[in-house]
């Protein structure tokens, strides 16, 4: 469990995670990673509290996501994340199972859910994140 709370405090060095990754763990700012997360997790609800349900089905090009699928997509994201940091704070023994994170989109049906039904959504599958 120590290990896990190391790469939750400090940005992980590039032998902790797959060569995927690595553009978003260069995005990390330094410092305490607990404290940017919860920074950003009140940023980005103030922003996403602002869009009208017209606004979050705005996409940028015809066969982009939308805001509506975009915010699900991160929704799906960290859920899978949390399950992979439980998996990781158990020393789970079998393979932990890979994503396909634009597949769970695609079924999903994003498009036709109410946006406000994505800020609960949002809120419920990011705050685990924090009790690891």
């Amino acid at each position: 469990m120590y290990g896990v709370i190391f790469l939750l405090t400090k940005r992980p060095q590039q032998e902790d995670y797959k060569s995927f990754f690595d553009s978003y763990v260069k995005l990390l700012d330094n410092g305490d990673l607990i404290e940017i997360y919860s920074q950003q997790e009140e940023v980005v609800t103030k922003i996403i509290e602002k869009l009208s349900e017209s606004d979050a089905d705005f996409r940028y090009e015809k066969d982009k996501w939308s805001i509506k699928e975009v915010l699900g997509h991160l929704c799906d994201a960290e859920r899978m994340f949390n399950y992979w940091m439980f998996c990781i704070a158990r020393n789970e023994s079998n393979p932990i199972a890979p994503i396909h994170i634009a597949d769970y989109v695609a079924q999903a049906n994003l498009q036709n859910a109410p946006y406000q039904r994505y800020l609960k959504i949002g809120k419920a599958s990011e705050n685990p994140v924090l009790l690891f």
